[in-house]
């Protein structure tokens, strides 16, 4: 508690996960973790498709298939071609990404540093596949932010 008496939290920014289980294990994220959308980046012109109600057990399946993938962060930045927005309320991350490359790769910021873990590409192609075939799709239209109601003048 600081001197005034109230609890105040913070981020360790610097926080490192050794192994995709470790990060499973240090948020709790089987009990904390939330999904808020699913997007299909993979077209390379800027087109992005949206799945929603995407249920986050599909997530937590990979976490828990690819617990021992150790953190590969300092020797890859994989491409960002599938992402599920992803909240963890216990350490206040909203909105934060679970990214998944085609070569193989799951990359989160969820901490506000990249931790990055190879998965394997069957366990990425079984997870894009799951949802283009089980979930509806639609085209990504970015809104304004709460708040943001100005008009931006040209």
């Amino acid at each position: 508690k600081g001197g005034d008496g109230k609890a105040y939290g913070y981020a360790n920014t610097f926080y490192r996960a050794a192994t995709l289980g470790d990060l499973v294990d240090d948020l709790n994220l089987t009990e904390t973790l939330t999904a808020n959308g699913v997007y299909d980046m993979r077209d390379r012109s800027g087109k992005i498709t949206q799945y929603e109600n995407v249920p986050v057990s599909l997530l937590l399946a990979i976490l828990a298939a690819n617990a021992d993938a150790k953190n590969v962060a300092d020797e890859v930045e994989p491409d960002r071609d599938f992402e599920v927005s992803a909240s963890v309320d216990l350490v206040g991350c909203h909105y934060h990404a679970i990214v998944f490359s085609e070569d193989g790769y799951l990359w989160t910021n969820l901490l506000g540093s990249a931790q990055v873990f190879y998965v394997g590409t069957d366990t990425v192609r079984d997870f894009i596949e799951t949802v283009t075939e089980h979930y509806e799709g639609s085209p990504y239209v970015p809104t304004p932010l709460d708040g943001l109601t100005d008009e931006i003048e040209e």
